[in-house]
């Protein structure tokens, strides 16, 4: 029986449930699992003495955001605090907390496997005190690319890269920068997918409405954005309420009219997209996202509802191509939406829901459990 430790940037009980709490279900869903710890976390961005003095005492200072998310049987959370890397001394002393955190697990013995979201330097000491079966990182960052982050960053990633037996990436650009290299033979995707819980949901409804009026912005809200765009939809008798962090941005002051929803895990706000017409993305794939596929591509196809986007520079995939309605301009939006074919649209709604269906996160999954249960 294996017990899996998944190193995660995430709490548990974080605003939005990401790959990472994914997989820590799907795992512990697995007979050949015995269990699996749940850590986190770890700062990679440069933190002023001022935040980490605020992160030290959160539960004083601010609010603290979280939800109370089921937590499968098999699965323990362990919260080993902050480790910062700019603060030498401190380090020291929460390193020691963290290895007697990890001893207190009685691992010894046991078939470890030791999945991590994040490269920090105790990771490695951790792998050669350990010696697991199998060592995975899953890089959800192109840290090159990141001026936020510190430089030890940068320089232990690499060193982790080179010792891990796989190393897992959903960043294309990342994957791309590795081909050819010597770990090439030890690097696969991990593309975005979608939960099986909302796609069965969607299976068993229709999409019965008469018109496209109502419309839900899905993503960040930021200056970035169309703004007038949306302020013509406003003018020309659209609503558009949003889903999102807003980024530099109030909502309330510039566009009252509208609701904003926090964002919350995809499968309660399901309900929220039901209320809706149609789904309006940010942005597709264009120079700004350096050509990632956006995560909730396949959550929107999940939900079986119209997806619109801006006609920015697109991925070749036809599987996606066919199925999001792309405009160039409100003109031509308001255009597309006048003449939008309900029949029609069935049918694309059940392709996207296929495509959805070989997109979900068990199916994501397989092959890295594939490599879990081969012997070394």
């Amino acid at each position: 029986m294996k017990k899996i430790l998944l190193f995660s940037p995430n709490n548990w009980d974080s605003p939005l449930k990401y790959q990472r709490h994914h997989l820590a279900e799907y795992l512990a869903d697995q007979e050949s699992v015995e269990c699996v710890y749940f850590l986190s976390k770890v700062a990679v961005r440069k933190l002023k003495i001022s935040d980490f003095i605020k992160m030290l005492f959160s539960k004083l200072l601010s609010r603290k955001v979280s939800i109370e998310r089921k937590k499968h049987d098999k699965i323990s959370i362990v919260n080993y605090g902050l480790i910062p890397y700019q603060f030498k001394i401190l380090n020291h002393f929460l390193k020691k907390k963290f290895f007697r955190k990890i001893a207190a697990l009685n691992l010894v013995a046991d078939e470890i496997v030791i999945i991590s979201y994040q490269p920090f330097p105790e990771l490695l000491e951790l792998v050669e005190r350990l010696k697991p079966t199998k060592f995975i990182y899953i890089s959800v960052h192109d840290y090159e690319n990141m001026t936020s982050v510190c430089k030890e960053v940068m320089k232990t990633e690499q060193a982790i890269i080179k010792r891990a037996d796989l190393f897992s990436t959903d960043s294309y650009s990342l994957f791309e920068k590795l081909s050819g290299k010597s770990v090439s033979e030890r690097v696969i995707t991990l593309a975005p997918a979608c939960p099986t819980s909302v796609l069965k949901k969607s299976k068993d409804t229709k999409y019965e409405k008469n018109e496209i009026r109502k419309l839900i912005y899905f993503g960040t809200i930021a200056n970035y954005l169309d703004w007038d765009f949306i302020n013509k939809a406003f003018s020309d008798g659209f609503r558009i309420d949003f889903l999102g962090y807003e980024y530099d941005f109030n909502l309330a002051s510039n566009l009252p009219e509208s609701k904003r929803y926090d964002p919350t895990d995809f499968e309660n706000a399901y309900e929220i997209f039901m209320q809706y017409d149609a789904i309006i993305l940010p942005y597709l794939i264009g120079d700004r996202n350096q050509h990632v596929l956006p995560a909730k591509i396949y959550e929107c196809f999940s939900l079986g509802l119209p997806v619109f986007a801006p006609d920015m520079l697109w991925v070749k995939a036809k599987d996606i191509n066919d199925f999001v309605f792309t405009y160039e301009n409100f003109d031509d939006f308001r255009c597309k939406v006048n003449s939008f074919d309900m029949q029609g649209f069935q049918i694309i709604r059940e392709h996207m829901l296929g495509v959805a269906e070989n997109n979900r996160w068990e199916k994501r999954f397989e092959p890295l459990f594939r490599f879990i249960q081969e012997s070394k």
